[in-house]
């Protein structure tokens, strides 16, 4: 499993990668020989042969400043342990050292102030990422990496319980890809965005909070988080993206709060524990794939979740995508703890059930459906006046029979 992760982190990251065109090659005393380019005035290292644990990059080559790494330069080199990047830099590209599996060190020079997307993503060991005081763009505080003074966090690299400063309201794209060992994540209250594939491939997280001032999470976002079980989605979402929860086969515990307008495709695919779900009727918009659906191993073909019920509003998107993809389709009733489509004295009874067991234990003894339906008033919460209401519309259908 940890192998097939690190294959799908590694495509990702990976992506476009293409030969670089060069100019001239130089060895260094670790045995590792660059290739470059060069002007009058700087070089570019394009690429490089050989391996080995420490990479030292030059301050000079051929007596011109080394100021640029390019693209996919060192990504995947399994032997890298540590890096040191001179003051002579001043951009890193994309994916640069990106999927090197054992790196856990990086320290970074003055004249940084260009790091391009996934950079250091996906580097499960990376536990120490320091940067010289006097570089004016980025910082390293509390194992973040963070740019702009701290309101953008481009990288995390502390322990397995995750707080990220209270001055971040930006998680960039790859912020946490790969770290296999995040347990938990405190995202700060004034956060807003939450980049692609931010924390895609956190197999240890078990859950997460979004707060309600987050209005965009990327595509991708919780993509393979196989220990996910619950998510709280913020009301500032007004989009699920393509492959939000892809591949979150813990997943058994989350809501569409009802700002929500369209779900994208392959957003909660292969989430084979999501067993329902209440799609609300502001949901116009529901891509193939979206949701119900999975790839059978033992055949290697799509199929529909066993036992998936999606609920919803008559005549909505999600009865429509329900009759499309196959999957069987129930009319949301408010009330119906049981989901036996009527409201009576045994869905107050499990109400009530549910309430008592809140109490005093962490959990619930009803699944998402039973949860929404026993809220009777709508509060957030199932208490002992939702079983009162829940009563007494069963009394009243009684006496209108």
């Amino acid at each position: 499993m940890k192998k097939q992760l690190i294959s799908l982190i590694s495509a990702i990251v990976l992506a476009g990668t293409a030969a670089p065109v060069t100019a001239s090659s130089a060895e260094t005393p670790e045995g590792i020989t660059f290739t470059y380019e060069k002007n009058d005035e700087s070089v570019t290292i394009t690429g490089c042969k050989g391996s080995d644990t420490v990479l030292i990059i030059p301050d000079t080559i051929e007596g011109l400043p080394v100021t640029d790494i390019g693209k996919n330069v060192f990504a995947g080199m399994n032997e890298l342990t540590a890096v040191v990047i001179p003051d002579s830099v001043k951009s890193i590209g994309e994916r640069s050292f990106s999927a090197c599996p054992n790196l856990s060190s990086v320290t970074m020079g003055k004249s940084v102030t260009v790091m391009g997307g996934y950079a250091f993503s996906a580097c499960p060991k990376l536990c120490s990422f320091t940067v010289s005081a006097d570089n004016p763009t980025y910082l390293s505080k509390e194992g973040c990496l963070m740019s702009e003074k701290g309101n953008r966090l481009v990288l995390y690299v502390g322990g397995k319980d995750a707080v990220i400063p209270s001055s971040v309201r930006v998680i960039t794209k790859g912020a946490f890809m790969g770290k296999t060992d995040i347990t938990s994540v405190v995202i700060p209250p004034n956060a807003s965005s939450l980049g692609d594939y931010a924390f895609s491939g956190c197999t240890s997280l078990k859950s997460v909070d979004i707060p309600d001032s987050v209005t965009n999470v990327g595509a991708g976002c919780f993509m393979s988080c196989s220990s996910l079980s619950s998510a709280d989605l913020g009301s500032g979402i007004k989009e699920i993206r393509t492959n939000v929860f892809n591949a979150c086969t813990s997943l058994n515990d989350i809501s569409i709060p009802e700002n929500v307008t369209a779900i994208g495709s392959d957003a909660f695919f292969g989430c084979t524990e999501l067993n329902g779900i209440y799609i609300p009727e502001t949901v116009t918009s529901i891509a193939d794939s979206a949701i119900g659906q999975h790839y059978d191993l033992r055949n290697g073909q799509l199929e529909n979740i066993n036992g998936f019920i999606l609920h919803g509003e008559e005549g909505s998107a999600a009865e429509s995508y329900a009759a499309k993809a196959g999957i069987e389709f129930r009319p949301f009733l408010l009330g119906d703890v049981d989901d036996s489509g009527a409201v009576d004295g045994s869905d107050a009874t499990l109400a009530l059930r549910e309430y008592s067991y809140c109490m005093d234990h962490p959990g619930s003894t009803l699944n998402l459906y039973g949860r929404l339906a026993a809220d009777y008033d709508k509060n957030g919460a199932v208490d002992g006046s939702d079983a009162t209401l829940i009563l007494k519309e069963y009394g009243y259908n009684l006496a209108n029979m």
